[in-house]
């Protein structure tokens, strides 16, 4: 079966396209629901949960 990923999307509103948000977008935040660490990417997600998977062995 394929892998369970533990996070969900956070604040799914109208994100605008202000300079500022660019940055670090707080309509984009991705939170790891196995320790709630939030993360602003996919990417940063994916290796937050890659380090789990290697923790659990």
């Amino acid at each position: 079966p394929p892998q369970e990923h533990h996070y969900e999307l956070l604040g799914l509103g109208g994100g605008g396209t202000d300079p500022q948000s660019v940055v670090v977008p707080e309509s984009s935040q991705y939170q790891c629901l196995e320790c709630g660490q939030l993360l602003v990417s996919p990417r940063q997600l994916l290796e937050h949960q890659e380090l789990h998977i290697k923790l659990l062995g």
